[in-house]
């Protein structure tokens, strides 16, 4: 769930700017950044450690490469 809104938000946010570049409105920036960035960071964080948690509670290892 928290994976699906960070990578969601993060395209909104995304091409929302690009959209706000292309367009030339930087209110479009400033408004989308009030309003989406601190939930996004927030879903990504908590994704991050969810998915550390679920690694260390499942007692595997992650492989190196090389």
């Amino acid at each position: 769930m928290f994976l699906l809104a960070f990578v969601a938000g993060g395209f909104v946010l995304v091409f929302g700017q690009v959209l706000g570049i292309i367009v030339g409105h930087g209110s479009i920036l400033i408004e989308l950044e009030e309003t989406l960035a601190t939930p996004t960071y927030m879903c990504a964080a908590i994704a991050g450690l969810l998915a550390f948690t679920e690694l260390y509670a499942s007692g595997r290892t992650v492989k190196e490469e090389g």
